[in-house]
């Protein structure tokens, strides 16, 4: 049993920002006045519905990526450049927190959703949409899916702009986490392939 009973297929596919938008990459780089439309025309043809994901190149560094001219350059070149300036340190919010395992065990399921909804406590997301975002807030995860832990191994730091955010923050991310003595079974990276041969 379902938990809709419609007309959604209820099949969704998470796609490149510039896939879906054109207009978002770096100047001189697009092959399309708006879309793929190819790729799109293929998923809405197979009941699939489109989820687009956020850029990190243009939220971190705008439309020109921090150079006009990188156009000009080979894409490889222009490419290393843009992720190092990624990778250049960001300001974390002062306060911290280091969860810690309450167990040892395979942690055999994280519940994505559960753990978006403790990064937006921290103030790294939005609950209302005049609700301000603090960039320097978040989670790092040291520990995914699949991994072995110990009793008291570091699972995640929290950074938040204010003490109190921390701790139901840090609840919350544990309540999404399942821990168990086997293994979980890997889940297939592809669970379907559509159109073509």
């Amino acid at each position: 049993m379902y938990m809709y009973e419609d007309g959604r297929s209820r099949r969704v596919i998470f796609l490149a920002h510039c896939a879906l938008n054109q207009n978002a990459i770096s100047d001189g780089t697009a092959i399309h006045p708006c879309a793929h439309l190819e790729v799109v025309k293929t998923l809405l043809e197979a009941g699939v519905g489109i989820l687009q994901l956020p850029c990190p190149e243009f939220c971190c560094l705008g439309l020109d990526r921090g150079d006009p001219a990188g156009a000009q350059r080979p894409v490889t070149v222009e490419n290393t450049r843009i992720r190092r300036a990624l990778e250049r340190p960001f300001p974390l919010s002062p306060c911290r927190l280091e969860l810690r395992a309450p167990r040892e065990g395979y942690l055999t399921r994280m519940e994505t959703g559960e753990i978006g909804t403790a990064a937006v406590m921290l103030g790294a997301g939005r609950s209302r949409k005049d609700n301000p975002i603090d960039l320097g807030a978040g989670i790092r995860l040291l520990a995914k899916t699949g991994d072995f832990v110990e009793k008291g191994q570091p699972l995640a730091v929290f950074s938040a702009a204010r003490e109190e955010l921390l701790g139901p923050a840090a609840e919350r991310y544990l309540a999404a986490l399942s821990f168990g003595e086997d293994a979980p079974k890997p889940q297939p990276l592809i669970l379907e392939r559509l159109g073509g041969d």
